[in-house]
């Protein structure tokens, strides 16, 4: 995740991700859990849950981080081998590396 140090910013991005997660939440109750898409759109909701823990982080929410935190582990901890906070930040940055790099 880019660097994020400005207000407004920080606003913009809980509101998408919010935005986002709230779309993927809806979404859920339709989507077929036996088929592939239904794993890819787990992963999604759980990283984007993961993005706004680090971003709650930032500004010091430290019960909304770890709720969305908490969220994101239980979506994608064990598929993704994520066990604490510092393990959830080295998937999202490699995520961001490789869509950087395939750019």
């Amino acid at each position: 995740m880019g660097r994020i140090s400005q207000t407004g910013e920080i606003n913009s991005s809980i509101a998408v991700l919010n935005h986002i997660i709230d779309k993927l939440e809806s979404y859920k109750k339709t989507i077929d859990i036996q088929s592939t898409n239904y794993n890819i759109f787990i992963t999604d909701l759980g990283l984007a849950y993961g993005r706004l823990s680090v971003v709650y982080d930032r500004i010091y929410q430290q019960e909304k981080s770890e709720n969305a935190y908490q969220k994101a582990v239980e979506l994608i901890g064990s598929k993704c081998n994520i066990s604490s906070r510092k393990e959830l930040n080295e998937v999202i940055k490699k995520i961001d590396k490789s869509a950087q790099n395939s750019r």
